[in-house]
């Protein structure tokens, strides 16, 4: 756990779960204590001259999915520009699954997803959606982002329009 004191935001922690194996928690107990540190051993909090406990309640983990602004809307792919690379923030890892919209499509793989952790952060992922060259046609379809502990989900659209190519100045 690391804790910070800022003059403008307050006192705030950060709480990381990284226990591999184990079910990501849903909430952790906090207890905030003062205590005067023994002169003889300063740094361990077990001789010290008094404990006194000030504080003690419980932090429920969010545990929304949230999709980078930029792809809040949707996700558009084009016969020239069949992949795209979503970054996904989330406190544990989830579940992925893709819905297509049309009849005929139902059942069909039109999407490949793969999800991987960011170098950059333990809770940010980065979804990679791809539309196989084999897949010629134009459709609409959603992936499921699936919360493992809360159930709760999360829907990106995605479009792929194979004639033409993508609008210059727009998003994949």
């Amino acid at each position: 756990m690391r804790t910070e004191i800022n003059d403008i935001e307050g006192y705030f922690c950060v709480l990381s779960y990284n226990k591999a194996g184990d079910q990501t928690p849903i909430s952790s107990q906090v207890q905030v204590s003062a205590y005067s540190p023994n002169p003889q051993n300063s740094r361990n909090v077990k001789t010290a001259l008094y404990v006194e406990k000030l504080l003690s309640f419980e932090v429920t983990y969010q545990s929304k999915i949230r999709v980078e602004s930029k792809y809040a809307r949707g996700v558009k792919l084009y016969g020239d520009q069949r992949t795209s690379r979503v970054t996904i923030f989330s406190n544990t890892k989830f579940d992925t699954k893709t819905e297509n919209y049309a009849a005929e499509d139902l059942g069909q793989d039109l999407l490949k997803v793969r999800v991987e952790v960011s170098q950059n952060s333990p809770t940010s992922y980065i979804l990679t959606v791809v539309v196989p060259q084999e897949i010629t046609h134009e459709f609409k379809s959603d992936i499921i982002l699936t919360h493992p502990k809360t159930q709760v989900q999360t829907k990106i659209p995605v479009s792929f329009e194979n004639a033409g190519k993508k609008p210059s100045g727009k998003q994949a």
